[in-house]
């Protein structure tokens, strides 16, 4: 509940609603938004409720919504991956590494500011496992390790 909250909040500000036309916010309209907006229902709805904009006795009946699992998709596993590149990546999301935070590491390395034992251990792998987190970023060490 929080984090949908916070989630309204945040990728569904008010003057971002205001921008919706006006519309009857059936169950088809609301799982059609949220899938274009690439919000999950309860965030919509929650922010809907928050501009007024639907009942909450209207927002508790479709509250039991979904986005189908093949309309969202992941911005961290791009179609263009092959299945080796991105079953690699998933198994770094698996763990909490998005590409932003391996990237950082990565750039901490390039610029002598870390050491490459110190980017596996962020990256939780082993050194040989810093080898396939470097291929799978086409990323090869600046500096010497």
């Amino acid at each position: 509940v929080r984090a949908n909250t916070f989630a309204a909040h945040f990728l569904l500000p008010p003057d971002s609603l205001q921008r919706l036309k006006p519309v009857t916010w059936d169950a088809l309209t609301v799982v059609e938004t949220a899938t274009r907006l690439q919000v999950n229902v309860d965030t919509l709805l929650i922010a809907l409720e928050r501009e007024g904009l639907v009942a909450s006795a209207d927002a508790a009946t479709l509250r039991h919504l979904k986005v189908a699992r093949q309309d969202k998709p992941d911005p961290e596993l791009p179609p263009t991956l092959s299945r080796q590149a991105r079953a690699r990546k998933e198994a770094l999301l698996e763990r909490g590494l998005s590409t932003d935070y391996v990237r950082l590491c990565l750039e901490a390395h390039d610029r002598s500011l870390i050491s490459a034992s110190r980017v596996a251990e962020m990256l939780l792998v082993d050194e040989a496992g810093l080898a396939e987190v470097a291929d799978l970023f086409r990323w090869s060490p600046r500096h010497g390790s």
